[in-house]
């Protein structure tokens, strides 16, 4: 073989290898894109799930929010109205407390009624009882 035959066999071979090595290398950034792509699936499909949880946990929360401003006016409304009863209740102790003393005076005044009408009586029947006396003695005189 001449030199250049050898020459040339070599220089195929060598460019036979760097194909080789390049077709080795395009074949791991292949492979490397490819498991790239199934990450960047997997990656989306991740996203779309959180996105969704993220809606739903959205969701709740403003259903809560609703709730608590629901309550928070009830609680306000029926805050007012303990208050006006408890205003009422106020004006009817007030009312009682006058009433008392109302049926307090008017019992003092039957007493002091009973008393008085005792005192007439017997008033009177001392009174009967000397005019009775007294007209026998005019009779019988």
């Amino acid at each position: 073989m001449s030199r250049g035959t050898k020459d040339l066999k070599q220089l195929v071979q060598k460019s036979r290898g760097e194909n080789d090595e390049e077709s080795t290398v395009n074949q791991k950034l292949m492979q490397l894109n490819q498991d790239d792509q199934e990450l960047i699936q997997i990656l989306k499909a991740k996203i779309d799930q959180q996105n969704k949880e993220l809606e739903s946990r959205q969701y709740d929360v403003a259903s809560i929010h609703r709730n608590f401003q629901q309550l928070s006016e009830q609680y306000i409304n029926e805050k007012r109205k303990v208050s006006k009863l408890d205003e009422q209740i106020w004006e009817q102790q007030q009312k009682l407390t006058e009433y008392n003393e109302i049926i307090s005076i008017k019992d003092q005044m039957l007493h002091d009624l009973g008393v008085y009408k005792e005192k007439f009586f017997s008033s009177f029947e001392k009174l009967f009882v000397l005019d009775f006396s007294s007209l026998y003695y005019a009779y019988t005189v």
